[in-house]
């Protein structure tokens, strides 16, 4: 399963407490990770251009 699909469908019945934990982090971490994705995609094109 990928992390993302929890989004779609929800946590399997049988998830263990590992996956919940893992899911929890996802989604904390997923937003700035993907702010800051961008941010330095901001800051290198001036760079090359």
């Amino acid at each position: 399963m990928k992390l993302s699909e929890p989004e779609e469908k929800g946590l399997p019945d049988n998830a263990d407490f590992e996956m919940h934990e893992d899911y929890i982090m996802w989604h904390h971490w997923s937003e700035p990770a993907e702010k800051t994705g961008k941010q330095i995609e901001a800051l290198e094109l001036p760079a090359f251009t």
